[in-house]
């Protein structure tokens, strides 16, 4: 054979395969793409309990060669019971990679799975229920059965990229956000042994327990290698690859999951580095584009341990200690510095029991120029007594913040704050009226406060109001503000404060309120944003009543101007608890006629659909010229 017909059959054989390749390549998609839809909804349906919808399923030989690519587009998981309202999870694409051979062969395994920027929100309801537990538990299978078709898991990647993921857990009041989340794991599964690679990176981390940010808005970025134990469901770990905005930590540890009710964990971690600026960096407005430009001094470390069984009733031992000596930090722009920055933290828990868990800041110290500002915090037993040591004293100029700390442009900040509290004593028993049981003294005065923002449309004055503690409740006196033209004078009291925030306890206060003028049509003004074509959508958002307040306030003002309306004399009672807002007896003068208004707005039922009964009698002297009800179809009688 001459050369010349040797490469003329080389190529002929290449056109061939080349073609062959391209028809199955068209053709396999389209013959087994309805036996996978088939299949992929069987799946769903005999394993999850919760509606699940997707709009196609997409087969490509070319995507993930040489393995059939599954792409499942606008995929939703809904909720069923409780949750019948929420979406736990949604995404664009699920891009899944599967074993052509076999696949041919009419079994499915799964090599690899792409979660293409999904939004997850994962609820714990108020009795405990999570919305995440969906899936149906595995029936027997039938003796003497054949085979059946489905999709086995024979991974050697996955990947998440660019979620947004919302942790909420009502009971324990715990919330969390991860935003532009990426996440992906290379390993071989099928074996019992196996090295798991992982990389992981996060633009925000916020993490809030009880009101307090323990991060907000942290940038993360992780990479460690898992060693895999599936024999003994034996996870360990040893990294130094972990950094939270400036800070560098170094973990190692092991994670064991005993049974599905138990799991075992021994972590140790530390930070490699006792550098200042790396703890800094966690303060929330301070790491910002110029952060690598700020000079600081002083030295830092933390370090702590977790150790123990996690489980419905127990939580493992932990402890957690911060030291801050001699800091200090100064932007290179601003012309003075934060000094003498001293804290002491220790958070420890001896035996896993939730209550004997103590938070002990033992030394707190800042000075603001030539202003010290020192307190101390030290809490016991969240869960029974919330047994409570703490004190706060200095005095802080806002206006001389910008001389230490960055501020937006927009930002205008004045007045003075004038702290010297302390209290100590069971936040329970001062709930229940034990007042013996707490010592509670000290005040917190502001005096000619200022603040305006691109936020705000108009500056806030507070030009005084006082705080007075004791042992029953907060009492707000000497209140006046201004807003908007509109000047505020108040009186009143809080009865639980410190519950309130630092767990979530319902607010309780009375508090009266006075206005001499309110120019409705600046507010409404004021409070309407510019109009801009919108993004046809069928959700609506509506304002959901707070939950964890029973407050009553007294209002009364002078004169409301709306459009060409003078309405004056407006007097009423609005009482705001368990997700209610109630008018009683609100009372106004207009055109020398008189208007009554009383009724509810409640989103205590349900959060999307209020419930609203309001009644209102126009009247002239005893003439009645108006008796209407505003009310929705799902509202109670007045």
């Amino acid at each position: 054979m001459t050369l010349k017909k040797l490469i003329k059959h080389i190529l002929l054989t290449f056109f061939i395969f080349f073609g062959l390749f391209l028809t199955a390549a068209i053709l396999v998609p389209i013959y087994y793409k309805q036996e996978i839809l088939s299949l992929v909804k069987k799946e769903i349906d005999n394993n999850i309990d919760a509606r699940v919808n997707f709009k196609d399923v997409r087969l490509s030989l070319f995507r993930h060669f040489p393995h059939l690519s599954v792409r499942i587009e606008n995929i939703c998981v809904i909720g069923n019971n409780a949750f019948k309202k929420d979406t736990l999870f949604s995404a664009p694409d699920i891009d899944i990679s599967l074993d052509l051979v076999k696949a041919v062969k009419g079994n499915y395994d799964i090599l690899k799975i792409d979660f293409i920027k999904p939004r997850v929100c994962a609820v714990v309801d108020q009795k405990g229920v999570a919305n995440w537990n969906i899936v149906k538990p595995t029936p027997a299978a039938p003796v003497n059965s054949a085979p059946a078709k489905h999709f086995s898991v024979k991974l050697r990647k996955y990947s998440i990229e660019h979620a947004y993921i919302v942790y909420r857990d009502e009971q324990q009041k715990m919330y969390a956000t991860l935003e532009n989340f990426s996440h992906e794991g290379t390993g071989d599964f099928k074996n019992d042994n196996f090295t798991l690679k992982t990389k992981t990176n996060a633009d925000a981390i916020t993490i809030i327990s009880g009101k307090i940010p323990y991060l907000h808005r942290v940038q993360a970025n992780m990479d460690f290698d898992l060693e895999v134990n599936n024999k003994t469901s034996e996870y360990s770990f040893d990294t130094k690859n972990i950094q939270l905005n400036g800070l560098h930590v170094s973990a190692k540890g092991v994670v064991r999951m005993q049974d599905t009710l138990n799991t075992f964990m021994d972590i140790q971690f530390n930070t490699p580095s006792n550098d200042f600026k790396d703890i800094l960096s966690l303060v929330p407005g301070i790491y910002q584009k110029s952060f690598s430009d700020v000079k600081t001094t002083g030295s830092a470390t933390l370090q702590g341990n977790i150790k123990g069984v996690y489980n419905k009733k127990q939580i493992p031992t932990f402890n957690l200690d911060l030291a801050i000596d001699n800091g200090s930090f100064q932007y290179p722009d601003l012309p003075q510095k934060v000094t003498d920055i001293q804290v002491k933290l220790n958070v420890h828990n001896p035996d896993g029991v939730i209550d004997h868990t103590v938070v002990n800041v033992e030394k707190g110290h800042v000075q603001l120029g030539p202003e010290p500002f020192d307190f101390h915090l030290c809490m016991k037993a969240p869960e029974t007594s919330q047994w409570i040591e703490a004190n706060a004293k200095g005095h802080i100029d806002l206006s001389q913040l910008k001389q230490f700390i960055k501020l937006d442009a927009t930002t205008r900040l004045s007045g003075n704050i004038n702290a010297d509290v302390s209290i100590k004593g069971s936040l329970a028993a001062a709930e229940k009226k034990q007042l013996d049981s707490i010592d509670a003294t000290g005040t917190i005065s502001i005096e000619n406060l200022e603040y305006a923002s691109k936020d705000i449309p108009d500056v806030a004055n507070i030009n005084s109001m006082l705080l007075t503690f004791n042992p029953e409740n907060v009492t707000v006196t000497n209140l006046k503000a201004t807003f908007l033209e509109t000047t505020f004078t108040g009186e009143g009291s809080i009865d639980n404060l410190l519950s309130y925030y630092l767990h979530n306890h319902t607010l309780t206060g009375s508090i009266h309120i006075t206005g001499d003028k309110i120019d409705g049509n600046k507010w409404k003004k004021a409070f309407t944003e510019p109009k801009t074509p919108a993004p046809k959508t069928t959700d609506t958002s509506v304002f959901v009543a707070p939950s964890n307040l029973n407050i009553s306030l007294n209002a009364s003002v002078d004169e409301i101007i709306y459009d060409r309306v003078k309405i004056k004399n407006v007097q009423g009672l609005m009482v705001m608890g368990d997700e209610v807002i109630n008018l009683k007896n609100v009372v106004a003068h207009a055109l020398e006629g008189e208007v009554n208004i009383d009724g509810y707005y409640s989103t205590k039922t349900d959060k999307k659909i209020p419930e609203m009964n309001f009644e209102y009698i126009v009247s002239f002297g005893k003439l009645v010229v108006a008796h209407k009800h505003i009310k929705s179809e799902n509202a109670k009688e007045l």
